[in-house]
């Protein structure tokens, strides 16, 4: 957004952008929020705060730090963004990691919205996507799970994120070789006898190729 402003052009209000959103857009679960997207001309953002996670006071502050996290992303794709917390957090430090979580990985999931919509061919979408090669197929194989494959499957993951989104998320933080590593230590915690809960990717130690 142009010298980082979030004016009222870059909001989603009236309800029927909403309505768009659960008609067609592209969905990622996370933790404490869901994210919709659709690609549009410019950034758009829409917050959604149930009253039965709290209070007016609460459900202004939850939104004012999605906005100046939108508001900060100087680099955000053109999309129409929708936010929508499913469930309440402890840590204030657990919100932040996944709201820049979101915004990180939209611009990897971008060109993939792109081409799916007809703008962008996959010639031209696959290259923009910073990983290598092995990466990128791996990271492909996900994507096509979680948006043909899964639907046919129960929700049976014991951990939120779930594996194919920490798999996203590990490949794309951390490369090949250390987020093949947190994958495969994720798969084999997740059996009915393991443990649960919230389990995000933890934070690179320094910036790493990937």
């Amino acid at each position: 957004m142009k010298n980082c402003i979030y004016s009222k052009n870059y909001r989603i209000c009236s309800q029927k952008e909403f309505q768009e959103f659960f008609n067609k857009g592209f969905c990622f679960d996370g933790s404490f929020f869901v994210l919709k997207i659709i690609v549009y001309d410019y950034p758009k953002l829409g917050i959604i705060v149930s009253r039965k996670f709290g209070n007016a006071v609460y459900r202004n502050y939850i939104k004012r730090i999605i906005r100046e996290t939108f508001r900060c992303q100087t680099k955000i794709c053109s999309v129409k963004v929708l936010i929508r917390q499913i469930r309440p957090f402890q840590c204030k430090k657990d919100l932040y990691f996944e709201l820049k979580q979101f915004f990180y990985f939209l611009s990897d999931y971008y060109f993939l919205l792109m081409h799916k919509t007809g703008r962008l061919s996959l010639k031209e979408a696959i290259p923009s996507i910073k990983m290598s090669f092995i990466t990128r197929v791996i990271f492909f194989i996900i994507l096509f799970y979680q948006e043909y494959l899964s639907k046919f499957l129960p929700n049976a993951c014991r951990f939120r994120p779930s594996c194919s989104g920490y798999a996203l998320d590990a490949l794309r933080v951390h490369g090949f070789f250390k987020g093949l590593y947190l994958i495969t230590g994720r798969l084999l915690r997740c059996h009915p006898f393991g443990s649960f809960g919230y389990n995000p990717i933890p934070k690179p130690k320094n910036k790493q190729q990937r």
